[in-house]
């Protein structure tokens, strides 16, 4: 952002005589369930560490500016199918491996503070499916002054959240996408709307609503408690406050008796919703009301230690606040006192047995034949997601699998295919690491190239996929028997017109006579890698592997993978600027084993920024210089350092990477 009748300072990073701008305008695949959290002090990012609590302690209080940022992204969703709940942050490193969406470690965006360039306020990525846990986050440059006297938090705050969501730089000045910073905002403006919901939809109401809505008494929502263990629960209904003037009224009757009922509203990690709930006797009388008034206030609940049998009883769930913390999703649950709470809660991983699956699908689908069919609201289809196809389900033993039969939309015009992404994550960190196949018609294998294979994560993509073409999906445990061959994931489908480009950094093959190989890479500046490794043999009787490793200057481990043979892993590193070393070493299982000739390939993109999207050169010439800084600019939002030449460093020798050291087996422990 700048000022008024500045120039802006467009800044240039060579990358290995390429631009790679970020991807904009890619979707969350499940908008309707985003995290978002606070990282804690000392959490690295990148080779910078996060101080965000104490560069924003020193301008105001903590609850100022993180309500600050709560109403800015929320902003942004009450416009749209989307809802952000707040969770905690473990303080993992910026970029560890994990699912794309979901990871019970952090939130799906994660924000932290350190030091940029002085022309920058803020940065901030959106959604993308190669870089992993990467996608959303944003850093304040903790150099700026975000007080009274500063820089309006909650305008920078509105701007880095709209790229968050997948929104470029706008060029309506009213947006509050506009590069230049001019001033305070209250709200976003109506082309931002727009673009918002091109992406995510119109805010929809929830299915409980019905034909009639159940915004009265006379339409209320049935609920029917059922028996489980001994208690009585509805178990968790999902729904949603879409518009400030939305009321959502439920009736139960009680089939029997047993002391007491509680009735909880939890938006705690599901949305930035503060809700009232207010239960009703059969006359219509109010019996209890409570409400939240912050929107990381926690769930509330209404205890009835005294119910009368048969009876009829009414909620009703509204916004208490009228500002947009009176719109988002909740879950409403009735059971009862004190029992079945711990296992309706735990019903999605926290507690073991069958009960920790989410869809349980007694192999009903485990073939061709009898492969679930995407298309329409199923059972277990995520509310209000983007992609084409979205669905949670599980794995529930060692010999499950799934089938999914979906038909591809018709090309766009003038064109006879399009682009299939199929992504899949394990739920649960450490639980079910899935893998995916596509099959045609003809229920043939359709090549598809691994763009993430990572702690967790799959994803393929297939790039011609014929208009109105029958596919089916396969989605298994990729090492059944192991501790990950059960649990639940997340399978998401989408169809598009743009493939993502996978560059081919090396090709190359190890034999018994040369069993390694090491490359030079420069860095101008901080930026993240994403790279893809393969391995293949022409004697897949032996199992053999290659390692990829990557050292610093001075020797030191800073990153490393390992392929096996026919396999195909991903994993992100940011590297500072600097010179580093890639060394790729084969080896076999058996080491009494010769080792057959390995070849492998190295693919990947840069993001030309770890940490969000700069301003690149439109002419993509990396000999460019940058122009020389304006006196007059301030800080824009999405600039990045000017490229530095690297530190010096010597050129390793035979002696620096010996046989003994034990990143040169690929069956070596990491």
């Amino acid at each position: 952002m700048k000022k008024p009748n500045s120039r802006a300072l467009l800044l240039l990073e060579a990358l290995e005589e390429r631009c790679t701008p970020t991807v904009w305008n890619n979707p969350w695949p499940d908008a309707a369930h985003l995290t978002m959290s606070f990282a804690p002090d000392g959490t690295a990012v990148g080779p910078q560490t996060s101080d965000l609590f104490a560069t924003l302690n020193a301008q105001m209080p903590a609850s100022q500016w993180q309500m600050e940022a709560l109403r800015a992204w929320q902003t942004w969703a009450v416009n749209a199918n989307v809802n952000i709940g707040i969770v905690p942050d473990s303080g993992l490193a910026f970029g560890t491996s994990g699912p794309a969406q979901g990871d019970s470690r952090f939130g799906d965006i994660r924000l932290a503070a350190y030091p940029m360039a002085e022309q920058a306020l803020a940065i901030a990525s959106p959604f993308e499916a190669a870089l992993g846990t990467w996608s959303g986050d944003m850093k304040l440059n903790n150099t700026v002054n975000f007080g009274p006297d500063g820089y309006d938090l909650f305008t920078v705050f509105l701007h880095e959240a709209g790229h968050t969501l997948g929104l470029n730089l706008g060029a309506d000045p009213t947006s509050a996408m506009a590069a230049s910073y001019s001033g305070p905002r209250s709200d976003i403006s109506a082309s931002d709307k727009a673009a918002l919901q091109a992406l995510y939809g119109v805010r929809a109401k929830d299915s409980y609503e019905g034909a009639a809505n159940n915004n009265t008494f006379p339409t209320a929502t049935r609920l029917n408690l059922l028996a489980l263990e001994g208690g009585l629960t509805t178990g968790n209904a999902e729904a949603d406050i879409t518009t400030a003037n939305d009321d959502d009224f439920y009736k139960f009757t009680v089939p029997l008796y047993l002391g007491g009922l509680t009735v909880r509203v939890q938006t705690q990690g599901l949305s930035l919703l503060t809700p009232r709930v207010t239960v009703y006797n059969s006359a219509k009388k109010v019996i209890k009301t409570v409400a939240s008034t912050t929107p990381n206030g926690g769930n509330i609940e209404i205890r009835l230690p005294s119910i009368g049998l048969f009876q009829t009883y009414y909620v009703k769930v509204e916004g208490a606040r009228s500002d947009v913390f009176g719109i988002g999703g909740y879950n409403l649950t009735v059971d009862s006192l004190p029992g079945v709470t711990g296992l309706v809660q735990g019903a999605g991983g926290a507690v073991g047995g069958l009960l920790s699956l989410i869809n349980v699908d007694l192999h009903t689908n485990d073939s061709f034949l009898t492969g679930t069919l995407l298309g329409g609201l199923l059972g277990q289809t995520t509310t209000s997601s983007r992609f084409d196809h979205a669905y949670k389900a599980s794995i529930h033993d060692s010999w499950d699998v799934d089938y999914y039969k979906i038909t591809a939309p018709t090309a766009p015009a003038g064109l006879d295919s399009s682009v299939m992404t199929v992504m899949a994550w394990g739920l649960n960190v450490g639980g079910l690491d899935p893998r995916v196949t596509v099959f045609d018609a003809d229920q043939q294998v359709v090549a598809a190239q691994v763009l993430v294979n990572d702690n967790g994560s799959y994803t393929i993509q297939v790039p011609n996929a014929g208009s109105e073409a029958t596919y089916y999906v396969k989605v298994e445990a990729a090492a059944p028997q192991g501790e990950r061959g059960t649990g639940n994931y997340f399978l998401g489908i989408d169809f598009s017109t743009k493939a993502v480009e996978l560059d081919e950094f090396v090709d190359g093959q190890l034999t018994a006579s040369a069993p390694d190989t090491t490359f030079q890479l420069t860095t101008k500046q901080t930026q993240l890698h994403h790279f893809v490794l393969s391995a293949t043999t022409a004697n897949p009787a032996v199992e053999a592997a290659v390692r990829m490793t990557i050292y610093d200057c001075e020797g030191r481990v800073v990153a490393t993978r390992v392929a096996k043979a026919g396999e195909t892993v991903s994993f992100d590193v940011a590297l500072p600027p600097g010179t580093f070393f890639v060394r790729f070493a084969a080896g076999t299982k058996d080491k009494s084993a010769a080792l057959p000739a390995l070849s492998f390939k190295l693919k990947g993109l840069v993001a030309s920024d770890p940490i969000g999207p700069p301003v690149t050169d439109p002419t993509c010439d990396p000999s460019s210089s940058p122009p020389p800084p304006d006196s007059s600019s301030t800080p824009t939002s999405d600039a990045s350092p000017p490229p530095q030449d690297p530190p010096p460093c010597y050129t390793p020798t035979s002696q620096q990477y010996s046989p003994a050291d034990p990143y040169g087996d690929p069956y070596s422990p990491t």
